[in-house]
Parts: structure tokens; sequence; C-alpha cells
């Protein structure tokens, strides 16, 4: 759509045309927070364990001042999940979380062989 607008100084109006595409997705993330997706099994769950992932910001804050501003983490961890089930049934919601940043932590439940 068209907006018009008519100036102080001019009785003329001048039209005003919106960009004829939406900003792009990288635009849009960029002015969004970033997202920090942790994958794994119940050590990053935090069921069983010390849970890494609620030390995450904390250890950012102090590490890298100022570097992550606005971070939005994503706990991706399921207790007794293996590399296998992993792979095939969580990487597209790790995907559909748009993520810039991406930790995976497994393996340790494939010792056992589970599925």
């Amino acid at each position: 759509t068209k907006q018009t607008t008519t100036t102080e100084s001019s009785s003329t109006p001048t039209t005003t045309t919106p960009p004829l595409s939406p900003p792009s997705k990288q635009q849009q993330k960029e002015e969004e927070e970033e997202v920090l997706v942790c994958l794994g099994d119940s050590i990053t769950q935090g069921t069983t364990s010390g849970n890494y992932v609620d030390v995450i910001p904390e250890t950012l804050r102090k590490k890298k001042q100022g570097f992550f501003p606005s971070l939005e983490i994503v706990n991706a961890g399921q207790n007794s999940i293996a590399s296998y089930t992993t792979y095939h049934y969580r990487v597209d919601n790790v995907i559909a979380c748009n993520p810039n940043y991406v930790t995976v932590l497994i393996g340790t439940n494939d010792v056992r062989g589970m599925h």
C-alpha cells in the first residue's frame, strides 16, 4: 500500500512506497536475540546429573562480557536418548529453532546400546 503525506512547505503530496519484499530472514534474525540450542542426553537435560545448560548464561557473562547481549538458550536434552535416535528424531526440532549456535553432547547412552 502507498502512504500519502503533505509537507508544510508544499501542498504537493509525496508518495512513499514501502519495500517490495519483507526483510530477509537474516535481517530479521540480526534484529532479534540469538539462539543457542543444546542437544543431548540426560547430561544436557540435567535430570540425572548437574545441568550444564543452566550454567551457560553466567559463564558467558563472565568470559565474554557483552559478546552475547541477548541469547535465548533452548535445552533440547532428553533422558536416555542415544545418537541414532537423536539424529533421526531430534535434529529437525533443533533446526526448527533456527539457532545461531548448537552444542551436541551425545554418546553416553550408546555404550549401553540403547535406541
